[in-house]
């Protein structure tokens, strides 16, 4: 897992990742009752489960197995947020 300090504005958070024997990977904010973007990196799908502050998420295929996967959320300035595999 790896974490972002932001303050207080709207941020898109980006990840490019590639299936390799992982089938998920999960971009979610720190503060607790928010919702996470999940990539299926084997079906190039995202969902979306609920939460506060919560803008957008996507997935666009860049080519040879690789994503971008994205969460566009607003944080606050003590939020954080973590991505990593499911």
């Amino acid at each position: 897992f790896q974490t972002a300090s932001v303050t207080t504005n709207s941020y898109t958070f980006t990840v490019y990742a590639k299936a390799n024997g992982i089938r998920y990977l999960s971009i979610y904010p720190q503060a607790a009752g928010n919702g996470w973007a999940v990539c299926d990196l084997q079906g190039g799908t995202v969902t979306y489960t609920g939460g506060a502050n919560y803008s957008s998420s996507s997935m666009t295929s860049v080519g040879n197995g690789w994503y971008r996967c994205s969460l566009t959320r607003t944080a606050t300035a003590s939020d954080g947020l973590y991505f990593g595999q499911q």
